[in-house]
């Protein structure tokens, strides 16, 4: 297709600009974003871009000479302005680059963190930012350096020394073969002294010889000279009246060339003033359209502020009333736990608006799961209350396994590590091979010691699993064992009056902690819960 086609097209690049002869039909408009944003940082517009040819100032009443230097003088200042475009162009498309990956679809917004990345990569490769290197010096360095000039100025010395020695022999060779020079010299200037004096008594017999015919031959030629004198005279000045007649001609030539050049150059000078009007122009427009983006820029930044300032005020709000809500929760936890206590039982009528805890414990008993079959035959079964020890290597597992039936209270995990550092995890029926990643119960960050509830979600009567990690290099050495805790055991008035009151202070203290431990571990959970809503 044409490139008048393409014009009449519904926009177009610099790239079309370039292929353009004359002027075309209708009005263009310039869409491509990266050839659009370098016409606006220039302050370029479509009708500076468009080629005027020779008929056009043929038109407007120049003759055949003028309209040719003006032709050709704007075809130079538009295709300066095109490359000066298509350079700015090519570094937008450059920064676009980094600013979105070729991962991005079309369509596709980049992450926040991309975006704020390429838009700086894009800004300092548009403003033609430079990199200035960092040197660092250090005592190393310096020490390094005065090694160094030390160790030339050493060798630069011995130089000189061998150059010296090489010298004083060259000079004493030298010396040498001057007195043998001279010798030879000597005896061969007799030899020459004797043979001239017999040259010198024959060339004057020659001379005096020759000197009689050039006498005659001399008289010949001044007659033929004289005669070849005028001759040469005559045709010297016909050659400089012809000479005088092209000197007339170029001179006139000259002067009509001068006259034309200097018309040329005033023609120019009024084409360069118009060119630079032009250009104050330009950059009067590219002036307004940085002025307009500051302007946005600085209205987004309000608007920014106004959206963050907002949204703080409505984050501390719904804090406010989160924590209202979780001080009402622990409210009827407490009192959830008080009949817990003296009953056994979670009250199901306290637990109607509570999704968080019934979410984190089993209310019912009835609703425990019951493991009967062995997942993992490979476990060491263990008795309650027994421990036994063991040894595993970094990275492997150990496990082991109880049977019980407890319906009320709690399973404690007895580890002591021998040698090395171990971690373990619990798994239940569903989890038989419980690691650390993908487990029932594990140790959280900061805890001592592993226990699981009755009433905790996922616990299941029968058969639970447990992994002993390594974590040491060479292998750690550990004694483990698994204590099964009653209610009967944890209610305290069960036990005989005088067994109590022979208990000490430590050990009652440390009831009365197993008491209120439950009621501590469902309030940390629903903390976690509330945080995390």
């Amino acid at each position: 297709e044409s490139v008048q086609s393409r014009v009449s097209m519904r926009g177009i690049g610099l790239d079309y600009f370039r292929e353009l002869d004359s002027e075309p039909q209708g009005a263009v408009r310039v869409v491509s974003p990266h050839s659009a944003a370098a016409m606006l940082k220039f302050g370029v517009v479509e009708e500076d871009l468009m080629p005027k040819t020779l008929e056009y100032f043929l038109e407007r009443g120049d003759d055949q000479r003028t309209a040719s230097i003006k032709a050709k003088f704007n075809e130079e200042t538009r295709s300066n302005l095109l490359a000066t475009l298509e350079q700015e162009r090519q570094r937008h498309v450059n920064a676009y680059a980094v600013l979105v990956p070729e991962s991005n679809t079309v369509g596709t917004e980049p992450t926040v963190e991309l975006r704020a990345m390429g838009t700086t990569a894009a800004k300092s490769y548009i403003d033609k930012g430079k990199v200035v290197d960092k040197f660092r010096n250090g005592a190393s360095a310096a020490a390094e350096r005065r090694t160094m000039v030390l160790e030339k100025g050493r060798m630069r010395l011995a130089k000189l020394e061998a150059k010296e020695i090489g010298r004083m022999k060259a000079v004493l060779k030298a010396n040498i073969q001057h007195q043998d020079l001279m010798d030879d010299l000597e005896g061969k200037q007799e030899d020459k002294v004797a043979r001239k004096q017999d040259g010198i008594e024959a060339l004057r017999d020659k001379v005096r010889t020759e000197r009689i015919k050039k006498t005659e031959g001399f008289r010949a030629r001044t007659s033929r000279m004289s005669q070849e004198k005028e001759e040469e005279t005559n045709a010297a000045e016909m050659r400089l009246h012809m000479k005088h007649e092209r000197a007339a001609a170029i001179v006139e030539a000259h002067n009509l060339s001068i006259q034309e050049r200097a018309r040329e150059k005033s023609l120019i000078d009024e084409l360069k003033a118009e060119r630079h009007a032009s250009r104050l122009a330009m950059q009067a427009r590219a002036f307004e359209h940085k002025r307009h983006l500051v302007e946005m820029k600085n209205r987004r930044s309000d608007r920014s502020q106004d959206y963050i300032n907002r949204e703080r005020n409505r984050s501390a709000v719904v804090a406010q009333r989160k924590q209202r809500a979780l001080k009402e929760e622990k409210e009827r936890i407490v009192q959830m736990m008080g009949v817990f206590r003296e009953t056994g039982r979670f009250p199901k009528s306290g637990l109607q608006n509570m999704e968080l805890v019934k979410g984190l414990i089993t209310v019912d008993e009835a609703d425990i799961n019951h493991c009967s079959d062995d997942m993992n035959p490979e476990a060491e079964l263990l008795q309650h209350d027994v421990a036994v020890q063991g040894v595993v290597k970094k990275g492997q597992y150990v496990y082991f396994k109880v049977f019980q039936e407890l319906k009320r209270g709690r399973i404690q995990v007895m580890l002591t590590q021998d040698k090395g550092d171990v971690d373990v995890c619990i798994g239940n029926g569903d989890t038989p091979y419980p690691v650390l990643k993908e487990c029932t119960w594990k140790r959280g960050y900061g805890e001592d010691k592993l226990v699981v509830h009755s009433f905790d979600k996922g616990f299941n009567t029968g058969f639970l699993y447990f992994g002993v990690c390594g974590k040491s290099k060479g292998g750690s050495e550990f004694t483990f064992g698994v204590k099964v805790i009653a209610k009967a055991e944890l209610a305290g008035p069960s036990r005989p009056t005088s067994v109590a009151a022979s208990i000490s202070t430590k050990q009652q203290a440390r009831m009365a902690h197993h008491k209120s431990f439950s009621l501590q571990a469902i309030s940390k959970l629903a903390e976690q819960g509330a945080t995390a809503g």
